[in-house]
């Protein structure tokens, strides 16, 4: 079944199927493309291709990592793409992932893309609509654009993108709040007096994790940051355990953590990668928070970086900018956060 539309804006049905446009009588400006399930095999080395062409220096990516991120999450529908005359000139990628305590997975659009040559004819219009249909189809209730566990390339959209926030605002998206990543230089980093006096008032010790630590540091993780369990048990189990950082309660309870990412591993973005290490995910109890744990713990790991060499600290997906301005970092690229609720389809 081949699915045709005299309108490329709407998108009357999905399914695991080829959608074929056509170009409406006398209007040539409307173009005659196909849209179609990604396949691997046929299409992740040309939408590679797609991204580098499309996004340029600042968002480019070797194609392993393009491929780690596309790929991490990947089951067969998640992702769309268009051709024209066989050639891949849109990639719609989407996934779905389940949260604990939630009835329904959450629906994320990782990216659209659609070539520079070949825009303003409906193609991200369709892709989107469909890549939405999909996500409807598996149970989501609703889809974030970006976000993300492991596999994401962006938490929200780019401001630096020209157009991209703009596109998905006149396709009903609504922005509901801001976030970034930021960059510190560790060259002359010294963690402010002002952060460690503050900490020392509490009596709380931040440090690097020891093997003493790990089983507090679970029962911590179990009971507040279920969601990043697996992510640090793992990390106990290797080497990299000697780069996770722990603050202590006066009374020896592990109260905070975070972990220090050595480069390459830091992010996946070509320029970023060579030299870069970065704050990984970083939570403190709720009463012990506001009482600049956070920023000790984020100091240290800062401090860890620097002593292993690593001349630059990446901070990905915050909300708290003045707070990591506290220690030096300034915003490196500002996302704007939407999330939109779609229809589940039978």
């Amino acid at each position: 079944m081949v699915l045709h539309f005299r309108n490329v804006n709407k998108v009357d049905s999905i399914a695991d199927k080829k959608i074929e446009s056509e170009p409406i009588s006398g209007k040539q400006s409307i173009m005659s493309y196909l849209m179609s399930p990604f396949d691997p095999i046929l299409h992740l080395a040309a939408a590679h291709r797609l991204w580098q062409r499309t996004l340029g220096e600042r968002w480019s990516t070797t194609a392993p990592d393009f491929e780690s991120v596309l790929m991490g999450a990947f089951e067969p529908g998640d992702h769309l793409v268009a051709l024209v005359d066989g050639q891949v000139v849109g990639l719609a990628a989407t996934q779905t992932r389940s949260v604990a305590g939630e009835p329904d997975p959450r629906g994320e659009v990782m990216a659209v893309l659609v070539d520079p040559d070949d825009r303003r004819k409906g193609i991200g219009r369709s892709l989107l609509a469909c890549g939405l249909d999909r996500l409807g189809a598996r149970g989501c209730q609703n889809a974030q654009i970006g976000g993300g566990d492991h596999s994401y390339f962006w938490p929200g959209v780019p401001t630096s993108i020209t157009g991209a926030w703009r596109f998905f605002s006149s396709c009903g998206w609504v922005e509901e709040e801001r976030s970034f990543d930021l960059l510190g230089d560790l060259g002359g980093y010294h963690t402010p007096i002002s952060v460690t006096d503050r900490v020392s008032e509490t009596q709380a010790t931040v440090a690097v994790a020891t093997a003493a630590d790990h089983a507090g540091l679970r029962e911590l993780l179990e009971e507040h940051f279920p969601a990043w369990l697996e992510s640090y048990v793992e990390r106990m189990a290797t080497p990299s355990a000697r780069d996770i950082v722990v603050a202590r309660s006066p009374t020896g309870e592990v109260i905070g953590m975070s972990c220090a990412e050595m480069p390459p591993e830091c992010c996946h973005w070509k320029g970023l990668k060579a030299d870069t290490g970065s704050v990984g995910t970083l939570g403190v109890r709720l009463d012990w928070r506001e009482k600049g744990v956070g920023l000790a713990i984020a100091a240290k790991v800062s401090e860890t970086l620097q002593a292993r060499g690593v001349k630059r600290c990446f901070v990905g997906w915050r909300w708290l900018a003045d707070w990591y301005g506290a220690l030096g970092y300034s915003v490196w690229e500002e996302y704007v956060m939407s999330r939109k609720e779609i229809d589940p389809l039978a």
